[in-house]
């Protein structure tokens, strides 16, 4: 043993000898010492922050109603705008279109709104006693209105909270504080423009991605660079008599010289990462020890590749040829990862059914680019239907801009006609109440609006009578049509506007007792066995009844309390909610008491939840494209599972209560759940791609190792999270909504990749060795 501690040691001193390691060390402290003055400032938020603002346009609605309402909030702040500001918010809402895209679309328009209401929050006159009566608000702000006359930083603190009062249901001060960026002591950034949560989430993105850098790519290479010649000179003639004196095995020399090679790699991310970690405790206050796992992730990814470079420089004698040949492999390893990436992006995410339908007789599915397909029975293929208009939001950025809202299609029995809700992006940025739209088979399945929703809302509900239902954070509305001449009115209104106007007369509000207030997500689902609706938000389930009037009525709510949204299904006596946690609540919809509840698991997230029509059975399916199944009638788990579990990406249920189920391609099978056998299927027959993505890149790709997926295990013990947003993963941080169980993911196997990883290591020290103890020097 002293003999491999003695190796161990001379490596150390090589490492130490190196030129290029000192060269490494001092090149981190000057970079250490270049970001140590930077810091973060934090005190209370005196601006609006664009993520606040959550409906613009009906802040600007209601400042011109304001106009004709003197005692209120915003009929006052009416009176304190300039006659230009006036007229800017005018063009806002009803833009000229000889002026072609000049003041219309995108986040501009948000960013000039938000800016215009910072300029005001400086104004002392924004208080004012009558016109916020009737307003309650908040205690701080109350206290700074006591003190009376106040400083810049106070005053716009009291008017922001003022301003968050006026309008609860568009403007969200979620977090009290901001954060500036200093340099020195000196101000570079002052307020950055996001919420303390929202900048850790991007401060964290952006540390590991540094991190990546400097030791995923320039650490590696220059670590290989060092120990390439260490093996080569190891069984060089005069050094391999020298150490074969000694009483050592050769196998065990070989593997001590591969530890020894890893000092270098170890010292410098020990040195870098443990630098970085240190000046964000004391400069940032960021202590996060996850931090600190980047050294031995880095140190074992290293390892994969020196591995190779180990067993080159064993076979050849050469440290040239032993990293041209880690080259080779990376090159290798990486075309393959590109290949099975975009095979997988194109074939499965793209193409492959995300969504069934069962409208009559018909089978629809939507795919990944939000296409609509129904099944032709002649020709055993997928046609392309209720294609979207030119000029709509398609393919990824549609994806992407569709946010947390499903595309689902609902099929309504008695007009034999499928519905939609379309998502519709604002000119302000984000989303906008979305265009109900519907299809039928007797019109080719030709997209037709039917109005645009006077509110976000997120499902459509048809009841026993047949009413379209849409429940949206302040009321419950039906679709009561529109005549020929509203429909152009509405939609010439709507175009003009970017949806803020138009639509409204298509729809009126159902009266309903006690309608609970609800956040700004919430799901719901429509019991057809009793006609109750019921809604889950912010951790609140409500159930409503209806009433002899046509409206419903709060009946019955419990706090499930948990934080994370849900989604929601409902049939006969049970109703299904899938959390953000992983958790799947199976409630009594009678007494709404938990009749089971399935432990938190972050890897299993569910996407979609799905009750039988008959009320058979209840059913979620998760992001790892895995189903569980409960029975209807006891609300227990079923122990079955279709045979496409773990490449399930869609499920529902036919008029007959079949358990509908894709396979991740262009197939669906049907299942009668009570006897666990197949009852039809509609499947498409697959081109040669995606047999030679089966055949050949797939197995290649699970074949070698994947260094590449080390890079995610540290933002995996930084957020807790065993899933992977795959829109956040692949575009700058923070544009998607990362609390929706509707957004796109992959989940993060970490003991699958240190496996599958581990297993390459010891394959090729195993290799080494053998080489090494039958060959002669």
């Amino acid at each position: 043993m002293r003999a491999y501690i003695a190796i161990l040691k001379d490596s150390f001193r090589e490492a130490m000898a190196s030129r290029v390691l000192w060269i490494a060390l001092i090149g981190i402290g000057v970079v250490l010492l270049l970001i140590a003055p930077f810091g973060l400032r934090t005190e209370k938020a005196t601006e609006l922050r664009r993520s606040e603002v959550t409906r613009p346009e009906n802040i600007l609605k209601a400042l011109i109603a304001g106009a004709n309402e003197k005692a209120t909030p915003a009929g006052h702040i009416w009176t304190l705008l300039t006659a230009e500001q006036k007229r800017q918010i005018e063009r806002l809402l009803n833009p000229d279109p000889n002026q072609g895209n000049e003041g219309r679309g995108g986040n501009n328009l948000q960013r000039e709104l938000v800016n215009s209401l910072n300029k005001l929050l400086g104004n002392p006159d924004v208080y004012d006693k009558a016109s916020w009566a009737e307003i309650t608000v908040p205690a701080e702000a109350t206290d700074l209105i006591a003190q009376g006359k106040l400083g810049p930083n106070s005053l716009k603190r009291r008017n922001l909270l003022l301003l968050a009062a006026a309008f609860p249901r568009f403007i969200v001060v979620t977090e009290s504080n901001a954060i500036s960026l200093t340099y020195a002591g000196a101000t570079l950034v002052d307020s950055i423009p996001l919420t303390p949560s929202q900048f850790e989430v991007v401060f964290e993105t952006a540390v590991v991605r540094v991190l990546n850098v400097f030791l995923g790519f320039f650490g590696i290479f220059a670590s290989l660079l060092v120990t390439a010649g260490l093996i080569p000179r190891t069984f060089e003639p005069g050094e391999i008599a020298l150490l074969l004196s000694k009483p050592v095995n050769r196998g065990w020399l070989y593997v001590t010289k591969f530890l020894g090679g890893c000092t270098f790699t170890l010292m410098y991310s020990c040195a870098l990462v443990t630098g970085i970690w240190f000046l964000l405790g004391v400069r940032m206050h960021f202590w996060r020890i996850e931090l600190l796992w980047c050294i031995p992730v880095y140190v074992f990814l290293f390892m994969i590749y020196f591995s190779v470079s180990a067993l080159a420089g064993a076979i050849w004698r050469n440290s040239t040829v032993a990293l041209s040949i880690v080259v080779v492999f990376w090159l290798g390893i990486t075309v393959t990862e590109i290949a099975k990436q975009g095979l997988e992006d194109n074939l499965v995410r793209s193409r492959g059914i995300k969504e069934i339908t069962m409208a009559g007789d018909e089978l629809l599915m939507i795919d990944g680019d939000k296409k609509t397909h129904v099944w032709n029975t002649k020709t055993s293929a997928w046609d392309e239907v209720f294609r979207e208009p030119p000029g709509a939001m398609q393919g990824f950025i549609g994806r992407l801009m569709a946010g947390n809202r499903r595309f689902s299609l609902v099929f309504d029995p008695a007009t034999q006609q499928i519905l939609a809700l379309q998502a519709t992006q604002g000119r302000f940025g984000g989303m906008v109440a979305p265009e109900l739209i519907a299809g039928s088979a007797d019109d080719d399945w030709e997209r037709i609006s039917l109005g645009r929703a006077p509110e976000i809302v997120d499902s459509v509900l048809i009841d026993n009578a047949g009413r379209i239902l849409l429940p949206a954070d302040g009321a419950i509305y039906e679709y009561i049509g529109q005549t020929d001449q509203q429909k152009k009115q509405s939609g010439f209104l709507g175009n003009i506007s970017g949806g803020l106007l138009g639509g409204g007369k298509a729809f009126h509000p159902l009266k309903v007792n006690d309608y609970p207030k609800l956040g700004e997500t919430n799901s719901s689902a429509l019991n057809h066995t009793t006609n109750q609706i019921l809604i889950f938000s912010e951790g609140v389930l409500y159930r409503l009844d209806p009433t002899e009037d046509g409206g419903y009525s709060l009946a019955k709510s419990v706090n499930l309390e948990t934080e994370k949204q849900a989604i929601l299904a409902a049939a006969g006596k049970h109703c299904i909610l899938g959390l953000g946690d992983g958790q799947i609540i199976i409630v009594n919809c009678e007494t709404l008491d938990v009749v089971e509840r399935t432990s938190a698991d972050s890897s299993a997230v569910p996407r979609v939840s799905m009750a039988a029509a008959d009320g058979s059975w209840l059913a979620a399916l998760r992001h790892d494209e895995n189903v569980v199944l409960y029975d209807g009638a006891t609300g227990r788990k079923i122990d079955w599972g279709p045979a496409e579990n773990g490449a399930c990406t869609a499920i529902a249920s036919s008029a007959d209560g079949g358990l509908l189920v894709s396979d991740g391609r262009l197939a669906v099978r049907m299942y009668d759940v009570k006897s666990q056998s197949q009852t039809a299927e509609w499947s498409q027959q697959t081109s040669w791609v995606y047999r030679f993505f089966d055949l050949a890149v797939y197995p290649l790709w699970s074949a070698l190792p994947k260094p590449s997926q080390l890079d995610d295990f540290v933002p995996y013990v930084m957020s807790g999270e065993d899933s992977v947003l795959v829109n956040e993963a692949r575009s700058r941080p923070g544009i998607v909504d990362r609390e929706s169980l509707q957004q796109e993911r992959e989940t993060f196997e970490y003991k699958k990749v240190f496996r599958d990883n581990a297993v390459f290591v010891l394959i090729m020290l195993a290799l080494g060795c053998i080489y090494v103890s039958r060959s002669d020097f």
